[in-house]
């Protein structure tokens, strides 16, 4: 291996610029989604609120939150900008549109 891949990979980077991914966003992560998954749903259903419902648009909000928390504050402390709401909306929507595949018509993608 030449010098410069072995310094970039001491640092962490990539050959691309593409941010790494830590441990601690992975976490993030985890946490996101059994908090979206069965914590929040859970509650929810004991103020009488469908858990199908709640499991959907929680995994849209929470999951689609931490994965831009993750990377705009874990990963490379730019903080709240104009590319953090929108990595917020889109994966957001992603993740609404995989969990309803998922709990709806029982698809697992």
């Amino acid at each position: 291996m030449s010098k410069v891949v072995k310094k970039n990979m001491a640092m962490g980077k990539t050959d691309y610029d593409i941010p790494t991914f830590s441990f601690k966003s992975a976490f993030v992560l985890v946490a996101a989604g059994a908090l979206a998954t069965f914590i929040v749903p859970f509650l929810l259903s004991l103020v009488g609120i469908d858990r199908d419902i709640s499991i959907v648009l929680g995994s849209g909000i929470i999951l689609g939150g931490a994965l831009a928390y993750s990377r705009f504050f874990i990963e490379t402390k730019r903080g709240k900008c104009k590319k953090f709401w929108y990595t917020y909306l889109g994966f957001g929507v992603i993740f609404l549109i995989i969990s309803f595949f998922w709990v709806y018509l029982g698809s697992y993608i």
